[in-house]
């Protein structure tokens, strides 16, 4: 599981960051790429061995990218038990923000992008609707790589009680941090375009379409299981007072 976590990281920190306007791993592929041409036209020593050993990583590298980014560069392990409400827990003050970190698909002023552990803090509102506001900070990369400029600044991401599919607790590892976390999987409906017709009154042919969905997984880290447990408390209270409603 260590060093899971620790090439997740690597790639993540390869992938995110920047050199003249392309990722560092992309950078890392082409020098490999360049490398295998001049040990196949004897440029080089080491010939045929040569770009089989420069072939081989780079397919290391795409499988490594690919199956990484599947799980958001980062290991999670599920608790064997399943978690449980405590029964004295109440619901988190809607003024109330507690600092931990997120990952998952956040979204800005129309733009949505992946990011792994970013610093963040969670809310509740009135409402149900529970927020994720995340930070995205300058940051370099071995001297060279930058993260890119358009992404620096405030993300945030807004799920609601019912949208909630699963929670499960369990430990997240991320480089060398090992920290409690929650992997909460949600289902989003995802809202209709608007039309000419739709701005003006008029009515589609066909009637109302089927309203369409997305699953998303957002997992959250904490600093402590006392900090997990609010949260947890939180946002399964919803699902308890349905529960005894049905009672």
């Amino acid at each position: 599981m260590k060093l899971a976590g620790r090439l997740y990281w690597i790639t993540y920190q390869m992938n995110r960051h920047h050199w003249m306007g392309a990722p560092l791993d992309r950078w890392g592929m082409v020098a490999l790429v360049i490398l295998a041409g001049l040990f196949a036209i004897r440029w080089l020593p080491g010939g045929t061995a040569g770009v089989i050993v420069c072939a081989t990583l780079l397919v290391v590298l795409v499988l490594l990218r690919s199956v990484a980014s599947r799980r958001f560069y980062l290991v999670f392990a599920p608790e064997s038990e399943p978690a449980r409400r405590r029964p004295d827990a109440a619901m988190m003050n809607p003024a109330d923000m507690l600092k931990l970190r997120a990952t998952g698909r956040f979204e800005v002023e129309g733009r949505s992008q992946d990011f792994t552990e970013l610093l963040a803090y969670f809310r509740s509102f009135e409402t149900r609707e529970h927020a994720v506001m995340a930070i995205c900070p300058p940051a370099s990369f071995l001297g060279i790589g930058s993260w890119p400029a358009h992404e620096i600044g405030m993300w945030y991401m807004f799920f609601k009680h019912k949208e909630i599919l699963r929670i499960d607790p369990g430990e997240l590892e991320f480089g060398s941090s090992l920290r409690p976390a929650l992997q909460i999987q949600v289902r989003r409906e995802i809202p209709p375009t608007t039309s000419p017709l739709d701005v003006w009154g008029g009515y589609r042919s066909g009637g109302r379409t089927k309203p369409k969905y997305e699953d998303a997984t957002i997992f959250l880290s904490f600093d402590s299981p006392e900090d997990r447990a609010i949260v947890f408390d939180d946002l399964t209270a919803d699902a308890v007072a349905l529960k005894q409603e049905a009672v």
